[in-house]
């Protein structure tokens, strides 16, 4: 055997990094081949989901002559985003599209990443809560985030039945899960456990829609709903939460003082809006308003950069508007921090794969 290796040219750039620019396309200096603009299958799957969903294929890297990138192997369709994800890690052949290997991927994809991201606020709300002097009693799939609460004082639970039986009546319990089944399975198991004026507190982000089909359930059980819109993300632990509740009047009431302490004052940040539903319709259209500011505020600062004659320091711009300007807000502090910690936001992806929810609005 003979063996002969061709040199790499220095003409064609290996795209290492899942990169893009502010308009959203690829970036490569490659003079060769350039940047992938599209890819032809040569396996299965061969329809990727609607772009109306989460994207089929978020990311791709070249290295050694090899495309490695994640993609979503599952049943796809074009109306329901409920279709279980399948995320899989693909190797191929950069120059002809050879298969070489792929690998199931169990950290990845929207439903995880809820998961993840309600697990983390969820226990941070618990966490107040301790620290207001409530009684908590939790429960979470993960021993570990059972194991974290405990140790601030929580008192866990290895199932959902193990909480419920916990409890003393009348009961309280705040489900904090993904949207769709896993609130639909959550609340129907709820329903079962629990008895007449106990109350389900559901502080995801449901469709106002499912929130109303919920109260519905439960009500023909005597069981009390809430629908909690939740807004605080990662500083909600500090700042506290800003709350819209709807649902049974009565129990909010009764309730109350959950909701002073996770709110940033008694008097301030939360508040009965209305019927079962309108919580977490109010929630939807607050996220419309929110990822609007974040656009416009995207855009704004982008022509500002292109602006290169003007040599404009958007951190200090942002740091100007903070204060007495119209446009100063939350999403304005989070931004100047940002601008200020790295001028080029060069550790920041230029856009991010939505949850499906943002497009309820």
């Amino acid at each position: 055997w003979t063996r002969r290796e061709k040199g790499w040219p220095e003409e064609i750039d290996e795209w290492t990094h899942f990169l893009r620019d502010a308009s959203g396309n690829a970036v490569s200096s490659d003079r060769t081949v350039g940047p992938p603009r599209r890819l032809q299958w040569a396996a299965d799957t061969l329809w990727g989901r609607s772009h109306e969903m989460n994207n089929s294929f978020p990311a791709l890297v070249t290295a050694k002559g090899r495309m490695i990138y994640i993609f979503d192997t599952g049943i796809t369709g074009m109306e329901d985003p409920r279709l279980p994800e399948n995320w899989t890690l693909i190797a191929r052949d950069a120059f002809n599209g050879t298969l070489l290997w792929q690998r199931p991927l169990d950290k990845w994809g929207s439903t995880y990443w809820k998961q993840r991201a309600l697990r983390f606020f969820g226990g941070n709300m618990a966490r107040r809560l301790i620290e207001g002097g409530h009684t908590i009693h939790v429960f979470d799939p993960s021993s570990d985030a059972v194991a974290a609460s405990t140790q601030r004082g929580g008192i866990g639970s290895a199932s959902l039945d193990q909480l419920v039986e916990s409890l003393s009546a009348p009961r309280a319990v705040w489900v904090m899960v993904p949207d769709g089944a896993p609130t639909d399975e959550t609340v129907s198991r709820l329903a079962s456990l629990l008895s007449s004026d106990d109350v389900v507190i559901d502080g995801g982000n449901s469709n106002y829609k499912d929130s109303m089909r919920h109260a519905e359930k439960l009500a023909a059980r005597g069981v009390k709903f809430l629908d909690s819109g939740t807004s605080g993300g990662i500083w909600g632990l500090k700042e506290g939460y800003s709350l819209m509740v709807g649902g049974d009047e009565s129990a909010y009431r009764r309730l109350e003082s959950i909701f002073d302490t996770l709110a940033p004052s008694k008097d301030s940040g939360h508040g009965y809006v209305g019927p079962a539903g309108s919580g977490h319709f109010t929630k939807m259209i607050h996220n419309g308003i929110e990822y609007g500011m974040m656009q416009a505020f995207a855009e704004g600062f982008e022509i500002l950069k292109a602006k290169e004659e003007f040599d404009l320091d958007l951190a200090q711009i942002a740091e100007i508007w903070r204060e007495g300007s119209v446009v100063r807000s939350w999403l304005l502090d989070l931004t100047a921090a940002a601008l200020h910690e790295d001028a080029e936001l060069s550790e920041i992806s230029a856009y991010v794969d939505d949850s499906g929810e943002g497009r309820w609005t």
